[in-house]
């Protein structure tokens, strides 16, 4: 048969076949002699029929297209790459979204291995996204189709609509000699290239006794007398000698079979992994967002969560997904809609202390729970698996079902072992349509193998009120089976539900703190220690009674690190800026210039409560031991504490708000008092909130004001202040900033006009 493509001899080093590993071969005093280049060259002249190339081409699929999930190079693009890497090797693993692009297919070499079959490396594409599969032979295209997998490696079989004319099915001998050169058919710079590589190779023997030798996929072995041995699939080959067989002889799972099990396993899947959706209470304004003079009116607050659901039993539900503390305190109402139309009302159960997922329980039986598969994830290496691709976007459930490999595997937290996987047969995390996918897998009888979730990093802080990480990991269903069957002891006690009056609830130190910079590091010769005044924050202020004055801190120490029990890494303190505090007076000054409509967009002064250590602290939980790392005159000291809960701060401040007057007001706490200047015994209540057009701003009364008196009666908190206004009419009021008094009058008048949706400060 004529060839129209080049054919090139490449000779590399060895591949790690398991020469010298058979039944007989232990017999053998020494290995085979490799081929030399001319016999390697003679052994492919006779191969000429026998190697056709693949060319898949991909296409869109409800306006989604298919998203490369590998970072592997192609086998084109790398010869010493392919040729060493068996994940690339055993799978058509190209840039897809690169071949759309250049309107091209995406090829690989393949074996006939019957007038009408072909084996090849299988395709890491899920079938909605392929367009058609054509086999080549010189001049000779013939459609084809995917006729099986190999049940326990990977590799496929594809059946032509008809022979190819110039074929020469390979003939294998399994009682022939020992393997003496790998062939793989492979495209280098442009041009099909066979690659003929002398053996032998290395062996890998596990503590366990496990032994194999690793070796590139798609690869055909021949011995010395150019007869060919088998196929090798996959890169972790046995050492007994049963690798010797013709790759039809292989276990197989047919097509006609593929499609019942995936139609059985989405099925399960269907009714066992629902669709979820929970409910949060509103945030308050600054729970939702921090506002500013720049904050937009249309910023999105979080109330609803969309997403899926993993039944653990007939009464049990595990969301993986983490919320933090300050979300999951929101929560009000866990709903689950499965496929039959009905929808059941979870109770909240728990959060994981160390995974990022939410348990909840139902009050009744639901049906059968999914079943989790039990013993080692590195047992089903190479194994035929069903990949679910679920996403939740709304109302909507998307799913899609097809092969995966798990051809590796990397260890994390205490130890897991992780499935690594050669692709992800669907769209990839994010779509094109933006539906977020996650990939669950299964065994062929639908248990669950592995399922997305990500490790809990309780140190995380911020303001993301959840988060779809993207360091999520394939989790080992037998490791979340032992997680669930620990029960309440899985649990966080303090990632739960509360009142909105502990919603804002905060972990407190009782300090204020400076920056440190590279300067004031210098200064104080805590460079190192700092990280060059990148790190750190100067006591200025310590609270009497506070955790950190009871441990010993005192003003000028310079707090580095927590060290927090339970944590393997240690939080390095940063200070944020604390808004507008600085100003003092001239704060007021512009406060007087500012129009009504952006009141509530007003920052208060003194800055917030809540700042990275205090969030953290409150993340790990109170009642935690830990310990502060500080420099004091250069040198290093330690103080121990207790993560405490804090008193009262101003956004947790008790409030009343008089829809007459048009006002918010809040008791005073200690952080208020502490910018104001004011003695414990000093009596008023701070104006949070002013309604546009009420008696209150159309009398001249500002935010961040301080109410003393009401017509001469003394403020002390807010249930004085509503005591004091319940009368009605003109009212005057004494009122304070920082150090300057005057008297406002109340005039009687209409209510202000309500707003659809108002928080309250």
């Amino acid at each position: 048969m004529r060839y129209r493509a080049a054919m090139w001899l490449v000779v590399g080093t060895a591949l790690g076949w398991p020469a010298g590993l058979s039944p007989g071969a232990e017999k053998a005093s020494s290995p085979p002699t490799s081929a030399s280049p001319s016999e390697l060259a003679v052994m492919i002249q006779k191969l000429r029929g026998s190697l056709v190339r693949v060319e898949v081409t991909p296409r869109f699929d409800g306006g989604e297209a298919p998203r490369d999930s590998i970072s592997s190079p192609s086998e084109g693009g790398c010869v010493a790459k392919a040729a060493a890497d068996s994940a690339s090797a055993s799978f058509i693993t190209e840039s897809w979204g690169e071949i759309m692009k250049e309107e091209r297919p995406a090829a690989v070499g393949g074996f006939l291995v019957a007038p009408d079959r072909v084996f090849t490396a299988e395709l890491a594409l899920h079938p909605r996204f392929v367009k058609s599969i054509v086999i080549k032979l010189g001049d000779e295209a013939v459609p084809a189709s995917v006729d099986g997998y190999l049940e326990a490696e990977p590799g496929m079989f594809l059946r032509l609509e008809r022979p190819l004319a110039g074929g020469k099915p390979l003939v294998f001998s399994t009682s022939s000699g020992e393997p003496a050169v790998g062939i793989r058919y492979v495209k280098v710079d442009g041009e099909w290239t066979i690659l003929a590589t002398p053996t032998p190779g290395g062996v890998m023997v596990s503590e366990s006794g496990k032994a194999a030798s690793r070796g590139a996929g798609n690869t055909l072995l021949l011995d010395r007398s150019d007869a060919p041995i088998t196929i090798l699939s996959g890169g972790h080959l046995p050492v007994d000698g049963s690798w010797r067989i013709d790759p039809s002889q292989k276990k197989i799972v047919s097509a006609v079979q593929w499609k019942d099990i995936i139609a059985r396993v989405s099925a399960l899947a269907e009714r066992q992994i629902p669709r979820v959706h929970i409910q949060f209470r509103s945030p308050t304004a600054e729970t939702g967002r921090r506002r500013n003079m720049h904050s937009d009116d249309n910023e999105r607050v979080d109330t609803d969560w969309y997403g899926e659901g993993l039944l653990l039993g007939d009464k049990e539900i595990l969301i993986p997904i983490g919320f933090d503390p300050k979300t999951t305190a929101r929560l009000e109402k866990i709903t689950v809609h499965f496929p039959d139309g009905t929808q059941k009302v979870a109770r909240f159960s728990g959060t994981l202390r160390d995974w990022k997922g939410l348990v909840g329980s139902f009050d009744e039986s639901v049906g059968p729970g999914i079943t989790l598969r039990d013993g080692a994830i590195s047992d089903l290496r190479d194994a035929l698996l069903v990949e679910g691709l679920i996403a939740v976007k709304g109302e909507t459930r998307t799913a899609h079902f097809g092969t995966q490999r798990v051809r590796d595997f990397h260890e994390g937290f205490r130890g897991t072992l992780y499935p690594t996987l050669d692709a992800v047969i669907g769209s990839g995390r994010w779509s094109d349509s933006g539906l977020a996918y996650r990939a669950y897998l299964f065994t062929t009888d639908g248990q669950l193998v592995a399922l997305p979730m990500a490790r809990r990093d309780r140190l995380g802080g911020g303001d993301r009120s959840y988060s779809r990480s993207d360091d999520d990991v394939l989790m080992p269903a037998g490791v979340l089976g032992a997680v669930v069957r620990q029960g309440e002891g899985a649990y966080d006690p303090d990632n739960k539900p509360l009142s909105k009056e502990h919603e804002q609830r905060l972990a407190w130190l009782g300090v204020e703190m400076q920056e440190v910079n590279p300067d004031l590091a210098r200064a104080n010769n805590i460079v190192e220690m700092t990280n060059g005044g990148r790190s750190g924050g100067i006591v200025t202020y310590v609270y009497a009674d506070s955790p950190a004055a009871k441990a010993g801190v005192e003003v000028g120490d310079v707090l580095l690190r927590l060290k927090i029990e339970g944590q393997p890494k240690p939080l390095e303190i940063e200070v944020e800026e604390h808004g507008p505090g600085g100003m003092m007076e001239r704060f007021w000054e512009v406060l007087d210039r500012v129009p009504e409509e952006y009141f509530d967009r007003i920052p208060a002064p003194w800055g917030s409560a809540e700042t990275p250590v205090t969030r953290a602290l409150t993340d790990v939980g109170f009642g935690t031991p830990f310990t502060i790392e500080a420099a004091r005159a250069g040198k290093q000291l330690e103080f121990p504490m207790v993560v405490t809960l804090g008193p009262p701060h101003y956004d947790a401040a008790p409030k009343f708000k008089s829809e007459d007057l048009g006002i918010t007001v809040r008791d005073m706490t200690y952080e208020v008092r502490r910018y104001f200047q004011m003695k414990p015994e000093d009596s008023g209540v701070i104006i949070s909130k002013i309604e546009r057009g009420g008696r209150a701003a159309v009398a001249g009364l500002k935010p961040l004001e301080i109410v003393k008196s009401v017509n001469d009666v003394p403020i002390s908190n807010i249930k004085d202040f509503e005591a004091a206004i319940k009368s009605g009419g003109e009212l005057k009021m004494s009122v304070k900033r920082m150090t300057q008094g005057r008297t406002v009058v109340v005039k009687p008048g209409n209510k202000p006009e309500k707003k659809p949706a108002d928080t309250g400060n």
